[in-house]
């Protein structure tokens, strides 16, 4: 008989993490001016969100002035980092927008009873997929400098070194988010969702300062030597650097949407089951199936086959005590084997 199928008992032998209910914040104005105010008011409301903005004027003026003089200057490499730019900054948007919506407050009747956290951690995927294609972009780019090496004005030296200005001061005010490793420890407790948000928006700063570091040291080095495929090989060892800093962001991100147990927490949740299962009265453990919402926060389910004179009340509040070391929500379902019938001589 599968397991799995089993009917839950009529017995509530269920348990969960209480969660504060709070009422949802009033909806955003769907268009025109009143809308853009509203997102605006709302990102202006937390540290993160505000200093986020701050960079998307920073880049938005970093593009502009790469558009405009590559339009004017009649330089078509310009104007493709100029919408380099662009898309880099509708990334980091979208990074935003996720802040504002995970931001509101879990209702009692919502569809997301888990909370609003996976927006950001679907964020942190996308701006993943967004690095790793850029990284792509620069290998390809890359080897056409190897074959045929361009040459570098001083002007596009100058447009790069006021990029690497402004992103050195972004990597300052988010520093304290550049370790994934901290961010999804096996303890870790509160609001991992943003932190790995926050982490996809220091690789987006990194990855732009080393691409622009880049274009200047290959510059100076060409400049020095006359060689001038330097600004190939230099590319190419940026693109290799920034896959290597995105592939655990991208991994971390991609096993939570695919809703995998956090594998850091496995050892720990053996440790609990061998545990439930010298509870006196307890036959088996069946069906154990954990995973992770959002980093840092780990749900599941698990059935408990008891001896038939056993207290079910009484194994539930010790399995829940078990478990709720490292599991932060969990359904337990409680059967009973039925007894054995008295033979009468």
């Amino acid at each position: 008989m599968n397991n799995d199928s089993l009917p839950f008992p009529t017995l509530d032998a269920s348990y969960s993490k209480p969660l504060p209910v709070t009422s949802r914040p009033s909806a955003a104005p769907s268009r025109g001016l009143a809308g853009f105010r509203w997102w605006l008011s709302m990102s202006w409301q937390d540290k993160d969100s505000r200093r986020v903005v701050i960079l998307i004027g920073m880049k938005a003026f970093v593009m502009s002035v790469q558009i405009l003089y590559g339009l004017v200057g009649k330089k078509s490499g310009v104007i493709t980092s100029g919408f380099h730019t662009m898309f880099d900054c509708f990334a980091l948007a979208t990074s935003l927008a996720a802040m504002v919506l995970a931001r509101r407050k879990r209702p009692e009747s919502s569809a997301y009873s888990y909370g609003y956290d996976r927006f950001e951690v679907l964020a942190s995927f996308t701006n993943a997929i967004f690095l790793i294609f850029v990284a792509t972009f620069i290998i390809i780019e890359s080897g056409h400098r190897l074959w045929a090496p361009p040459e570098v004005h001083g002007d596009d030296q100058l447009l790069a070194f006021l990029s690497l200005l402004l992103d050195v001061v972004a990597v300052s005010l988010f520093y304290q988010h550049s370790s994934l490793q901290h961010i999804v420890s096996l303890q870790a407790h509160g609001d991992r969702g943003h932190d790995v948000n926050m982490h996809g928006v220091f690789l987006h700063i990194v990855t732009d300062s080393f691409v622009n570091l880049g274009l200047l040291i290959g510059s100076w080095l060409a400049r020095w030597s006359g060689m001038l495929s330097i600004h190939g090989l230099l590319s190419l060892a940026v693109a290799i650097l920034i896959i290597s800093w995105v592939w655990p962001l991208f991994r971390t991100t991609g096993a939570v949407l695919l809703q995998t147990a956090n594998p850091s927490m496995q050892q720990s949740l053996d440790r609990c089951l061998r545990e439930i299962s010298f509870i006196d009265g307890v036959l088996e453990c069946l069906s154990p199936h954990w995973w992770t919402p959002s980093p840092g926060t780990t749900v599941g389910s698990i059935h408990i086959r008891l001896r038939a004179d056993a207290d079910e009340q009484a194994t539930l509040v010790q399995v829940q005590n078990i478990l709720r070391r490292c599991v932060q929500n969990v359904t337990v379902q409680i059967e009973k084997d039925k007894p054995l019938p008295v033979i009468q001589a």
